[in-house]
């Protein structure tokens, strides 16, 4: 439970720069230009094995590296889909919902379908975002992450700590903000 007294700039984002923060959808877009999503929930998977266990991450060709890189990246995106939601919804425009009818044309067209997603959370992703920003608010997001990083790079796990079960919860949120962000990234792709 997050039970820090919240700043009015608690939420406000850290990693994005100016133009990015005009343009998140810009960042979301970045996030996916090397890897499809099941590559991101390969290291979010991998990530979370390394919180539970007494075993830390090591590449052996990098060492922590791509840890590290992993988690500055989804920071960085976890930040600009909040940004991109919360402009949505001060427009009251959202851009990416689909009918049920076009489900299965996507289906059939793209190289990766979300699978974490509900046929309803994949027809209007804003659903996802708003649900897993409900449950993690950006600040709670960023210390989740950091804790992992922690727990993830050290031999030693407090289940005291972090609980697996919450971090089952946030593991679950993490993948769901991931395929969100790729239906948004391949409907506004010309955005």
């Amino acid at each position: 439970m997050y039970d820090r007294p919240i700043a009015p700039w608690e939420h406000f984002p850290k990693t994005l720069t100016i133009s990015e923060l005009l343009n998140p959808l810009k960042i979301i877009k970045q996030y996916f230009n090397t890897e499809l999503p099941r590559k991101k929930f390969d290291m979010i998977d991998q990530w979370r094995d390394f919180v539970l266990k007494y075993d830390y991450y090591n590449d052996p060709n990098l060492g922590p590296e791509p840890l590290l890189s992993a988690y500055d990246e989804n920071l960085r995106f976890m930040e600009a889909a909040h940004l991109f939601l919360l402009d949505q919804n001060d427009l009251n425009y959202f851009p990416g919902r689909i009918s049920e009818k076009d489900l299965d044309v996507e289906r059939r067209k793209w190289e990766y379908y979300p699978m974490t997603l509900s046929d309803d959370e994949i027809i209007d992703p804003y659903v996802t975002l708003e649900s897993c920003f409900k449950e993690f608010p950006p600040q709670l997001y960023r210390d989740r992450l950091h804790e992992w990083l922690h727990f993830a790079l050290s031999t030693q796990t407090n289940y005291d700590v972090v609980p697996p079960d919450e971090v089952i919860s946030f593991h679950k949120c993490i993948k769901q903000l991931i395929d969100a962000g790729w239906l948004l990234k391949k409907r506004l792709n010309n955005h």
